[in-house]
């Protein structure tokens, strides 16, 4: 947002850390319930199906719209819940 020119600051408002991707997605308190929302359903997603897999949650899985052990199907689902949590948040990216 900083280099956008749309922050004085890298620092997040929440003051514990840097305001990038990583932050946003995983570490800033404001957006803890919709975190917990985002993980859950990521969870279910890749829990259903005939190609059920345990990964962790990255950036990269949450933003990519294509990962060799997932199905198309579930690299859809993913995005789609990594922007509900952006919206729900009130963010861009």
């Amino acid at each position: 947002m900083e280099r956008m020119g749309l922050a004085e600051s890298r620092i997040c408002r929440c003051g514990t850390g840097i305001d990038d991707e990583h932050h946003f997605f995983f570490e800033c308190p404001h957006y803890h319930e919709f975190r917990l929302l985002l993980e859950q359903s990521v969870q279910d997603i890749l829990l259903t199906g005939s190609n059920s897999v345990a990964v962790n949650l990255t950036v990269s899985l949450l933003l990519a719209h294509a990962n060799n052990s997932l199905s198309r199907r579930q690299c859809t689902d993913i995005l789609e819940s990594t922007f509900v949590y952006i919206q729900q948040a009130g963010r861009r990216l």
